[in-house]
């Protein structure tokens, strides 16, 4: 196997695994997700027994090992044990960032965040595959219909992608409501796309609804943090995305971070392959709206009061 140069990734193991996984060889991508999806268990696993498991030779788990920069599979589990043992651990950072602290200060809350959601976005980089993405902006760009699902949080993702998708003159549905999405995307058929948005790929509505577009011969592709999941495993294309692993609720909201960069992704490599259909619709959109972004003054008597202050920048109202 060819030399691998580890991404930087703060020293975060399972983050360097997703990382790392554009590029590696079948045998050594097969020992990967099954790290990811049960990291738990590979720790009590011999080295045969998760060979066996993934269904590849002792030999690619020790290169998958090397590949991450490890001595071999005894260090790999060492290293899984103990980020299992810190996440243990956790009481307050279950709900807020795992460095913060009730008594720390507001300027250094704002830090810590905002570096965590910054890191959101660079390790979902990391984990982009560029050809990944080429294909599924294809899809959407000759697909008939658009569905798009994301239960949960998930659900803002899914809303910003249908708006930007529809400005570009697609045809995109998201529904909110599950009975709703279920059936709109009844109505896929083969020329269209599915894009199921689950952090965890283990989301029972989103699971049941990308069953229903598969049924249909729909495309799918998922955006999701776990390739191993049920959603990601059975997906037709996967975009990963960052998964904080010490935190819930802020692992959750820095994930959205990534998610949101892929849409952004998605969007803008749409409307470049489809410049001049999404340069016309851009342009009748943002003409329709000009009146409504127009600056105005709020209303003043007609005849000036000379004991009135001037007036000033702060008279002008913008929408």
């Amino acid at each position: 196997m060819e030399d691998l140069e580890v991404p930087s990734v703060g020293g975060d193991l399972l983050m360097r695994i997703r990382s790392l996984m554009p590029r590696l060889p079948q045998s050594s991508l097969k020992v990967a997700r099954q790290v990811l999806d049960d990291s738990a268990a590979v720790t009590t696993n011999s080295i045969a027994e998760l060979a066996a498991l993934c269904e590849t030779s002792q030999a690619s788990v020790t290169r998958f090992c090397q590949a991450l920069g490890l001595s071999g599979y005894p260090e790999l589990k060492l290293r899984l044990a103990a980020e299992s043992g810190r996440s243990a651990k956790l009481s307050w950072g279950l709900d807020m960032a795992a460095d913060i602290e009730p008594g720390d200060s507001l300027e250094r809350l704002a830090s810590i965040l905002a570096l965590s959601n910054i890191r959101a976005i660079k390790q979902t980089l990391e984990m982009l595959e560029p050809s990944v993405l080429n294909a599924v902006s294809v899809r959407l760009s000759t697909a008939r219909r658009i569905n798009v699902f994301g239960a949960g949080g998930s659900s803002r993702v899914a809303q910003e992608l249908q708006f930007r998708l529809s400005r570009l003159d697609l045809a995109v549905w998201a529904p909110l409501e599950f009975h709703s999405a279920l059936e709109s995307v009844a109505l896929l058929g083969p020329d269209d796309v599915f894009i199921v948005i689950s952090r965890s790929g283990r989301t029972i509505e989103a699971i049941e609804a990308m069953a229903e577009a598969q049924s249909r011969g729909a495309t799918v592709v998922a955006l999701t943090g776990f390739p191993n999941s049920p959603i990601g495993a059975k997906a037709d294309l996967v975009l990963l995305t960052h998964v904080e692993e010490t935190t819930a609720r802020h692992g959750s909201v820095a994930a959205r971070y990534g998610q949101f960069f892929l849409a952004d992704c998605l969007y803008t490599a749409v409307a470049q392959r489809t410049f001049p259909q999404s340069a016309e619709a851009l342009t009748v959109t943002t003409k329709a709206l000009a009146r409504h972004r127009s600056a105005r003054r709020t209303n003043r008597p007609t005849t000036p009061n000379p004991q009135a202050p001037p007036i000033t920048g702060t008279d002008i109202v913008t929408k």
